[in-house]
């Protein structure tokens, strides 16, 4: 699958309880050079502002989506994301990465 003539990328970010960094992170990712991504955000069970954060991005990009799903951890989160994807690449970010 391509978008805009590129091989779409889907980066994936499993996010649990993580208000204070995805704000940051989301604009990072939405930065890149990279213009084919398929951001997905997957909220596993987040008792903070996770959801309405993930929730701005999406309505502020198309690019973004956000899935919810009860806490299973980190791992459960990842599969969640890439199968969901249809890119043909697959890239993982943590949060809280900066």
């Amino acid at each position: 699958m391509t978008r805009s003539g590129s091989t779409l990328v889907c980066v994936v970010v499993p996010a649990y309880n993580a208000a204070g960094t995805l704000d940051e992170t989301l604009r990072s990712v939405r930065a890149q050079t990279h213009r084919a991504l398929e951001i997905v955000v997957v909220d596993d069970g987040s008792l903070d502002d996770t959801w309405a954060i993930a929730l701005r991005h999406a309505n502020e990009d198309d690019r973004v989506r956000v899935l919810r799903q009860p806490n299973a951890g980190v791992a459960a989160a990842r599969n969640a994301g890439w199968q969901s994807s249809q890119a043909n690449l697959i890239a993982f970010i943590d949060a809280d990465d900066l």
